[in-house]
């Protein structure tokens, strides 16, 4: 009877949804949803390991820290202007608000770039979720959050230890 049964390679047949791949033999329900929730899950692990590895070389490669130290420089600047006792009213004025500027400008630089990288973030595990609908669900949980932060900080460990080994 075995025999008889279609291959899984036949997609056209309706009988390939219930069959093990390349087994041809049909699984009983728990053992079909034990097999596959288990490839599912390493899958989706496997997937967003990969996506926050790829998010993590972004916010590398991105000029964040540029930013954030020239904001910090500017609100320096602008309590030495103040404190300055050389400078008078209008010429502290003019100073402070073109700081203020600089660091609006660059404020929304970052949040820009922060939203550009969730996006980017958002549309992997979009287009994974077309296969794994559950991939979203799963990255929202504690086990989910738990393994960003894990590869996420894994490609800093993984590049400290080759800057190290290149010196």
């Amino acid at each position: 009877m075995v025999a008889l049964l279609p291959r899984c390679s036949d997609f056209s047949h309706p009988f390939f949804s219930r069959c093990l791949p390349s087994s041809g033999i049909p699984l009983n329900n728990s053992s079909k949803s034990l097999e596959v929730k288990k490839l599912m899950k390493i899958l989706a692990i496997s997937y967003l390991g990969a996506v926050c590895f790829l998010l993590a070389f972004l916010v590398d490669r991105l000029p964040l820290i540029t930013l954030a130290n020239k904001i910090s420089q500017l609100a320096k600047n602008s309590l030495g202007t103040i404190r300055s006792e050389t400078a008078n009213d209008e010429e502290k004025q003019k100073i402070i608000l073109g700081n203020s500027l600089g660091i609006f400008v660059g404020s929304v630089k970052i949040l820009a770039i922060v939203l550009l990288v969730l996006a980017i973030g958002y549309l992997l595990l979009l287009a994974a979720s077309m296969f794994h609908y559950s991939l979203l669900n799963y990255a929202e949980t504690k086990n989910g959050i738990l393994v960003s932060s894990i590869f996420f900080f894994l490609y800093f460990l993984l590049k400290k230890s080759y800057v190290k080994s290149r010196l």
